[in-house]
């Protein structure tokens, strides 16, 4: 509702009503959070065609009999002014024009009902306003619930004090047909608008949970906790592979480089990785800071987790020799890789996320920290697990922080 529509012609009439209509949409309410326009948008629709319907009763009026129905075409014609008005009253506040817009629809609805019978069918309108007021006051149910209260009294009062128009209804028993046919059909129009606006909104909603779930969490275990959030998410893996990533000579840049920027580069940065680790089939797990957690094997199960993770590896050294050779800012890459067993699941209530524990973790983290620049360490267990398909040398045997004295390998390349 907030972007403007584009016109190679503007001076075509249907342009020209286009731009007018969108105008319209939009009168009043940009000053508003952008959750609330839809609502305002569609108050602004609703007394835009409101307009329009007294515009269209005031001309079947005078073309049926001007003389006899005059005031009828006059009093139309001052509904019509009156709803155009309605955007003018979002200055007022979030609920004014809503609020106005009922007033006016029920008041002219009982006036016009008083005068043209239920043979009309004016008081189903009625009905009609109820169906709108469920949309353009939404869920505020302190003030939908008194619209639906006045308004289904309106509808019942007039149904039964209102039986005859106030004029020869023989004489007019054709305008009254066609007036009780109108409002049937703008009812049944407006009933079914709103119930698949409801399932519409609804499915939005729900689309939108479902992509935030699958953007924080693998599409496995976004299911589970979608179709059964108070289960407990846990598994264990037998084998699986995971690696560490960290980026060298970003600390310096931190520094000497406006914020904007940083977070720019950083973004590029792993937003390239994130694509890489879609296409070989891995897991990122997370970021911290200017590290990147990525795991094989879990939660989907992997025969080749090590050698798919050796391959990430390397793409992520290409795409860090790209990414320097635009920017030329200092920036390389270490990566440490471990394969065994992991535990993998769903931690807390407020901001959670999916994680993975195990001794496996923590060695790939010393990996990368006694890794070489540019280059690619791993554990024993991940070279015999990829022997087959890449070369390796081994590294200088040398302990590692609270693991012990281990014997680590680099990766050299394919077979």
């Amino acid at each position: 509702m907030d972007r403007r529509i584009e016109f190679e012609e503007p001076f075509e009439l249907s342009s020209w009503w286009m731009r007018f209509g969108n105008r319209f949409l939009r009168w009043g309410i940009s000053g508003y959070p952008h959750v609330e326009r839809r609502r305002l948008a569609i108050t602004n629709l609703a007394s835009g065609l409101a307009a329009i319907s007294c515009v269209g009763y005031a001309i079947s009026f005078s073309m049926f009999d001007f003389q006899a129905l005059g005031w009828a075409v006059w009093i139309n014609i001052i509904c019509a002014g009156l709803y155009l008005i309605t955007p003018w009253w979002h200055r007022w506040g979030m609920l004014t024009a809503a609020t106005y817009l009922t007033v006016i629809a029920f008041g002219s609805l009982m006036w016009f009902s008083s005068r043209f019978g239920v043979e009309s069918g004016t008081h189903l309108n009625f009905l009609t306003g109820i169906a709108i007021a469920t949309v353009i006051f939404g869920n505020r149910i302190f003030w939908l619930l008194p619209v639906i209260g006045i308004g289904w009294g309106c509808h019942v009062w007039a149904h039964f004090h209102f039986q005859q128009p106030m004029f020869d209804a023989a004489k007019f028993e054709w305008l009254l047909r066609t007036m009780y046919l109108n409002a049937a059909t703008t009812f049944a129009i407006v009933v079914g608008l709103v119930v698949w606006y409801a399932f519409r909104i609804a499915a939005e909603a729900e689309a939108r949970t479902e992509k935030l779930l699958k953007n924080m969490l693998p599409d496995q275990i976004a299911l589970r906790l979608k179709y059964d959030p108070n289960q407990p998410i846990a598994d264990r893996f037998a084998e699986a592979s995971v690696m560490f990533a960290d980026l060298v000579g970003f600390t310096p840049i931190f520094g000497s480089m406006e914020p904007s920027k940083m977070v720019g580069l950083l973004n590029e940065i792993f937003c390239r990785f994130d694509d890489l680790s879609q296409q070989h089939g891995v897991e990122k797990i997370k970021t911290i800071g200017d590290a990147y957690l990525v795991v094989a094997g879990a939660p989907v199960p992997s025969e080749s987790h090590a050698v798919d993770l050796i391959g990430l590896a390397e793409a992520m050294l290409t795409t860090i020799e790209e990414i320097e050779q635009q920017y030329r800012l200092g920036l390389n890459i270490r990566i440490g890789i471990a394969t065994g067993p992991i535990t993998a699941g769903v931690i807390g209530r407020a901001k959670f996320a999916y994680d993975v524990w195990a001794p496996t973790v923590n060695m790939a983290s010393r990996l990368e920290s006694y890794g070489a620049v540019g280059r690619i360490h791993v554990a024993e267990e991940t070279r015999r697990a990829a022997s087959e398909v890449y070369e390796f040398q081994q590294a200088e045997t040398r302990e590692l922080k609270g693991i012990g004295l281990r014997r680590t390998w680099f990766v050299i390349g394919r077979r």
